[in-house]
């Protein structure tokens, strides 16, 4: 009996031998894939310096974009593959590295898809919580009312009544034209060195914007922008600018806020 159970261990050592030096060619096999698809990253890097490397003055900075996507499915196949390679043993390379890829694709488009969704959830909820705090600084300058002097069509200022809720630096621009389309070469008017004053919170005042006239006559179009900056001793919390004209398309657009401008008052 003993000549048998020696005999016996005797196989099953070689049955483990055997198993071990054939698990151990399989990673071997496994490594030398591996270290050419690291390998192969060494012209992808060439191709993006070549290709996107001097995109760096554009709108959009690709350079980088082809090493970094390769990298990210570098690391995901390495792991997917070699977690394979451990779970499924039976498996030939060829046919470990070709699922692993696959399976790497797949993992890594979820992944920038989650990415892309996750971007624009942060931007909207980032959208909105700014529009929010904007809305509350829509009201904070207040156009009265306004007026030419001495006369609409040869007015040499304008006067504003004006009220604002917030402390910190005045100032207007008035511009007037007739063709929106040919503002640059249509202009009766616009503001002559516009300065800046100081306003206090809840300040109702009367302000005279000086004019600089190209020609005679009462333009079909008004833009005057009240401005108040954020000073480190004023109430204001960001520089808030709000344009009046006769027809705004729009109340506020991110960065100007707009009022309809009132008719001219009479003298």
């Amino acid at each position: 009996m003993a000549g048998v159970n020696s005999i016996a261990d005797y196989f099953i050592l070689l049955d483990f031998l055997k198993e071990f030096l054939n698990s151990y060619s399989m990673w071997q096999q496994h490594i030398r894939v591996c270290l050419w698809f690291i390998v192969i990253a060494i012209p992808i890097a060439i191709a993006d310096f070549l290709l996107l490397g001097k995109s760096n003055g554009g709108f959009i900075n690709l350079s980088g974009f082809l090493i970094g996507a390769y990298a990210l499915f570098l690391v995901i196949h390495l792991v997917v593959s070699s977690s394979v390679l451990k779970l499924f043993p039976s498996l030939r390379i060829g046919a470990t590295h070709i699922l692993s890829v696959i399976l790497s694709i797949i993992i890594l488009w979820i992944g920038v898809r989650m990415y892309i969704d996750f971007d624009a959830r942060r931007l909207q909820e980032h959208y909105e919580e700014r529009q929010t705090q904007r809305l509350a600084l829509i009201n904070i300058l207040e156009l009265n009312s306004w007026k030419y002097s001495p006369n609409a069509e040869q007015a040499l200022e304008i006067i504003i009544d004006v009220t604002v809720h917030e402390s910190g630096r005045f100032a207007v621009n008035v511009n007037g034209y007739t063709d929106v389309s040919e503002v640059e070469n249509d202009w009766f008017f616009q503001s002559d060195n516009p300065d800046q004053k100081w306003v206090n919170k809840e300040e109702h005042f009367i302000h005279r914007v000086p004019l600089k006239r190209e020609h005679e006559g009462v333009p079909k179009n008004i833009e005057l922008t009240l401005y108040l900056f954020a000073d480190s001793t004023g109430s204001a919390s960001e520089d808030i600018i709000k344009t009046y004209v006769f027809q705004p398309k729009t109340a506020d657009d991110g960065t100007y806020f707009y009022g309809t401008l009132p008719p001219a008052s009479p003298f």
